[in-house]
C-alpha cells in the first residue's frame, strides 16, 4: 500500500503536466486557426500582441495550462516550446525569449527551438542576437528565400515577404534576399520599399538581372521613361543577350518619338531571338515575338516589303499558333493599304480563326470592313465596324468611326442613337453634342411637312 501511493506520488507530477500541456497545446491551436496563416506564420511572434479577443483569449488560457505544466515538470521541453509561442503571440517578448531560452538548453540539437528564438529577438529588434539563434539552427538564408517562395506560390505575399526580410536579416549581404524581398514589396504596391531593395541588391551583385529588372519595371509603371530606358540599357550591360531588355528598349524609344533607335533594338531582339535555344513555348516566344514587333515598325517606316517578311517569319517562327494571329492581323492591315482587299480577307480571317484576345478580334473586324469598304461593299463595311465596336465597347475611337460611318453611309437615325450611346459614356464630348443636335435638326426639317 504504501509502495502504491509512493508510485502516485512519484507518477502525479508527470500526468498533471501531461494533462497541461495538453490542455495549453489545444487552446493554442485554437487560437491560431482563428487567426489564420496569415498572422501567425512565419513567426509566432506578434509585436504588441494579438489583437483577436476571441484569439487572444484562448492563448491566454493556454499560455496558464503551460505555466502550470512546466512548474510541474521543468525538465519537459515540449512545454517550454509551446509556453515560448504562447508569450511571442501576447506580445510578451521577454517571457517568450526565457521560455525558448530553457528549450534550447533542454534540446539544444533541436533546430525548431533556435528557429524560433530568432523570432522573438527579431520582434524585439535584436537582429545580431537573432541571425545568431539562426546560426546554430543551422540555417542558411537560402532556407529563408525557398520557404518564402513556397508562400509566394500560395498567393501569400505577407508571408512571402517575411521569409525574405528574415534571409536578409540572416545574411545582409546576401543579394537574392534583397531582391525578393524587394519583389514582394512591389508586388503589395509599396515601390519605394521595392526600389530600396532592389538597389541594395544590386550594391550586393552589380549583375543580379532581376534587380535590374525591377528597377526598370518599377520607373516604366511610374512613366519614367528616362530612368526606366537607362535601367534597360544597365541591363543590356549586364546580359548583351537579354531579349526582354532589347524589346523593352524598343518600346519605350518608340513612346519617346525615335523611331530608328526603337527599330535598332527591335532588330537586335530578333536576332538574339532566332538563336535562342530553349523549352518550346519560351522559344517561339522569344523567336516569333519580337519579329512581330520589328514589322510593325517597318509598318510605321512604310517599308511595307520588310514589314511583310518580319511577319511572315514570325509566323514561321511559331509553329504552335501561340502568336501568329498577331502577324496575321498585320499581313491584313498591309494588304489593305496596298488595296489587296481579297488577300487581305485571307490573311484576316486566319487571325480570327486563331485569336481568342477580345481587343485583337475587334482590331480584325475593322480592318475587315476596311477591305470591305475597299470593295464598296458598304453593308459589310457597316456590319464589321458593328462587330469591331461590340467587341471593345470602352474603345472611343472605334465607337465614334462606327457613328460617323453610319451617317456618312446614310444610315441618319442609326448614326444619331449611336452618338447618344456613345454620350452616355463621354458626356463631355462637345463637339459629339454639337453634331447630334445638327443632326437631329436636320432630321426634323426633313419630316416637317
Amino acid at each position: 500500500m504504501i509502495g502504491g501511493l509512493g508510485l502516485l506520488w512519484f507518477v502525479s507530477p508527470f500526468v498533471i503536466s501531461r494533462f497541461y500541456q495538453a490542455t495549453g497545446y489545444k487552446s493554442l491551436t485554437q487560437a491560431l486557426e482563428i487567426l489564420g496563416d496569415e498572422n501567425t506564420e512565419p513567426d509566432f511572434c506578434v509585436a504588441g500582441g494579438i489583437e483577436h479577443v476571441q484569439a487572444r483569449e484562448l492563448v491566454e488560457e493556454a499560455v496558464a495550462a503551460l505555466e502550470v505544466a512546466r512548474k510541474f515538470r521543468p525538465s519537459e521541453a515540449q512545454s517550454w516550446l509551446l509556453l515560448g509561442r504562447g508569450y511571442c503571440l501576447l506580445g510578451q517578448m521577454a517571457e517568450a525569449v526565457a521560455a525558448y531560452d530553457r528549450f534550447t538548453g533542454l534540446r539544444p540539437g533541436n533546430p525548431l527551438g533556435w528557429l524560433e528564438l530568432g523570432f522573438a529577438y527579431e520582434a524585439l529588434q535584436k537582429f545580431n542576437v537573432a541571425r545568431q539563434a539562426w546560426k546554430k539552427a543551422g540555417l542558411h538564408p537560402e532556407q529563408f528565400i525557398e520557404t518564402g517562395q513556397e508562400k509566394q506560390a500560395e498567393e501569400n505575399l505577407f508571408l512571402a515577404r517575411k521569409w525574405y526580410e528574415n534571409a536578409r536579416l540572416l545574411d545582409p549581404s546576401f543579394a537574392e534576399g534583397w531582391y525578393w524581398e524587394g519583389y514582394t514589396k512591389e508586388m503589395q504596391n509599396d515601390f519605394l520599399g521595392a526600389l530600396e531593395a532592389y538597389k541594395k541588391a544590386i550594391n550586393l551583385d552589380e549583375t543580379h538581372l532581376m534587380a535590374h529588372f525591377g528597377i526598370a519595371r518599377i520607373y516604366k509603371e511610374a512613366n519614367e521613361i528616362e530612368l526606366a530606358l537607362e535601367a534597360y540599357q544597365k541591363i543590356i550591360q549586364v546580359d548583351m543577350t537579354s531579349i526582354e531588355a532589347y524589346l523593352e528598349i524598343g518600346q519605350i524609344e518608340d513612346q519617346r518619338g525615335d523611331v530608328e533607335k526603337a527599330l535598332e533594338a527591335y532588330q537586335a531582339a530578333a536576332e538574339l531571338g532566332e538563336a535562342f535555344q530553349g523549352n518550346e513555348r519560351e522559344q517561339v516566344w522569344k523567336r516569333a515575338w519580337p519579329k512581330y514587333l520589328l514589322g510593325n515598325m517597318y509598318v510605321r517606316l512604310e517599308r511595307f516589303s520588310d514589314a511583310k517578311l518580319s511577319y511572315e517569319n514570325a509566323i514561321l517562327s511559331d509553329p504552335l499558333n501561340i502568336y501568329s494571329e498577331w502577324s496575321f492581323w498585320g499581313l491584313g492591315r498591309i494588304a489593305n493599304a496596298e488595296n489587296m482587299y481579297e488577300r487581305a480577307l485571307e490573311y484576316l480571317n486566319q487571325a480570327l480563326v486563331l485569336t481568342p484576345n477580345y481587343y485583337l478580334r475587334s482590331q480584325v473586324y475593322l480592318q475587315m470592313g476596311m477591305a470591305y469598304h475597299g470593295q464598296g461593299n458598304k453593308e459589310l463595311f457597316l456590319m464589321y465596324l458593328s462587330k469591331a465596336h461590340e467587341e471593345d465597347l470602352e474603345n472611343k475611337g472605334l465607337h465614334l468611326l462606327y457613328a460617323n460611318s453610319l451617317i456618312e453611309n446614310g444610315a441618319i437615325q442609326q448614326g444619331i442613337d449611336e452618338y447618344k450611346n456613345y454620350l452616355t459614356e463621354w458626356p463631355n464630348d462637345l463637339s459629339v453634342v454639337e453634331k447630334l443636335i445638327e443632326l437631329e435638326t436636320l432630321l426634323k426639317t426633313q419630316t416637317d411637312p
